[in-house]
């Protein structure tokens, strides 16, 4: 599903999933060893600000 040679470390995202006739959307985070995921959601601007909350959920570790 992720291609993570292509990412690199602290790089995120949203990837579209096929749903039926049409696409919903996960955000994602990559800290350079685990893919951090988001729920699913109807729009690529709510995964996309949920990718980037969970960037900076993670970097407020």
């Amino acid at each position: 599903m992720y291609v993570t040679h292509l990412a690199c470390k602290g790089h995120f995202g949203v990837q579209p999933i096929y749903y039926g006739l049409t696409y919903k959307f996960k955000g994602w985070f990559y800290d350079g060893k685990v893919v951090y995921l988001s729920r699913t959601f109807e729009t690529r601007s709510e995964a996309q600000a949920a990718a980037e909350k969970l960037r900076a959920d993670y970097m407020l570790r």
